[in-house]
């Protein structure tokens, strides 16, 4: 039982590698392809809504959790707040 929890194990750790690999791999082609053909990147961050744009090579996705956007926007209505009141 012990050798079938080691290679189970063993094989999820290889498959998070070659994620990660195939990540930075995929990252790699398109930061290279917008300098090749000067095109830019756009910076998408959100929730689940954002897999929409993973395949294109123009996108570059930040996924952020729903604790994360949450405590995003109390702060950017805090700072709105605070310019408000400073405004005359």
């Amino acid at each position: 039982m012990s050798s079938i929890l080691s290679e189970n194990y063993s094989f999820n750790k290889a498959k998070k590698h070659a994620i990660y690999l195939y990540k930075i791999c995929w990252s790699l082609y398109r930061f290279l392809y917008s300098r090749l053909f000067n095109k830019p990147l756009v910076h998408i961050i959100g929730d689940s809504h954002i897999f929409s744009f993973t395949q294109s090579k123009s996108f570059v996705i930040h996924p952020i959790g729903p604790a994360t956007q949450r405590i995003t926007l109390k702060r950017i209505k805090a700072l709105q707040t605070q310019i408000k009141n400073c405004l005359p």
